[in-house]
């Protein structure tokens, strides 16, 4: 059941898609000076949630949405195709390069995807997936009152969906780490305490609890402790479509330069930034060793003053 709060954010969402709507009357205004301006339309195909109850791809869709719409008097109308159904992990590598169910997607920066991919080196989640709090066990929640350091940490087990980039930091680092194979699976096998923690993104935990907190009892949100794990997020476009993706970074640029950008991560994670409190929890700093050496961190101003010293 969505609580009030998610309710909010999905009529955001479709208020949003109303306004769009709304200023179709401009791209009929262009069409009468210019009627071979729009003789093509753009098709981005966008992959959904990892299950009915994950909202997460609701933000990129939003953000992609308004890049395209911020271009459409220059580049021409698009449309917008959401596949039914989730793509494993491990296949939306292979999806994306042919370009024929997706050709779009937001994720991590994976070298993989680097070398067989477009990518676009936006910062569009700017810097929030850096900071994960931790999804416990409400029976072993008095365990992390004893965690001050990294190597207290590396002597619980973590449980990770099979195939995210974070199972990869972890393993390479020295964690006892244990894959879920779908995204659902790491939520029941957690409250089954078949692990100690899920670390999960400031903008993904409080949602994932809510959804889930009258069916899986044991879930709480651990209050002292965030990581902090570097990690891009850029958008990736199938090598099929090269005009999609310079048409993507135009609109990238034009939505962080109007502010529209950071209104969006506002309107979606503001709420989440506060209540994580990072300033005052603990801060552990795991690190990345697959980070690009010429990658710049982002702070995103919400963040600003949120944030206290790492350990």
């Amino acid at each position: 059941m969505l609580t009030p709060r998610l309710m909010l954010r999905r009529f955001h969402y479709n208020v949003s898609i109303s306004v769009l709507r709304a200023v179709m009357f401009l791209v009929f205004s262009t069409f009468l000076f210019n009627p071979f301006a729009f003789a093509a339309i753009d098709i981005v195909k966008l992959n959904s949630g990892h299950s009915d109850k994950d909202i997460r791809y609701l933000y990129n869709l939003e953000v992609m949405q308004k890049a395209l719409e911020a271009t459409r008097l220059t580049h021409g109308d698009y449309k917008i195709i959401i596949t039914d159904g989730s793509i494993p992990n491990k296949r939306l590598l292979q999806n994306l390069e042919s370009g024929m169910q997706i050709n779009a997607a937001m994720s991590m920066a994976n070298q993989d995807w680097e070398n067989r991919l477009i990518s676009i080196k936006t910062p569009v989640r700017q810097g929030i997936f850096n900071y994960r709090l931790l999804l416990v066990n409400k029976f072993s929640v008095n365990i992390f009152k004893h965690v001050k350091t990294i190597e207290d940490l590396k002597r619980l087990k973590v449980g990770i969906r099979d195939g995210w980039t974070t199972s990869r930091i972890m393993k390479k680092l020295g964690y006892k780490v244990t894959d879920t194979f779908t995204y659902e699976s790491l939520f029941s096998m957690l409250d089954k305490g078949r692990f100690d923690y899920v670390p999960r993104g400031v903008h993904e935990i409080y949602d994932e609890f809510e959804i889930r907190r009258d069916t899986l009892k044991n879930l709480v949100i651990e209050p002292n402790i965030a990581l902090y794990m570097p990690m891009p997020n850029y958008i990736y476009v199938s090598p099929t479509v090269p005009h999609i993706a310079k048409r993507l970074e135009v609109g990238l640029q034009l939505i962080i330069e109007n502010g529209s950008l950071n209104q969006t991560l506002e309107t979606y994670f503001g709420e989440d930034i506060v209540k994580a409190d990072i300033k005052n929890r603990l801060i552990l700093d795991v690190g990345n060793p697959f980070l690009a050496e010429d990658y710049n961190p982002v702070t995103p101003e919400l963040w600003q003053g949120l944030i206290s010293n790492h350990n």
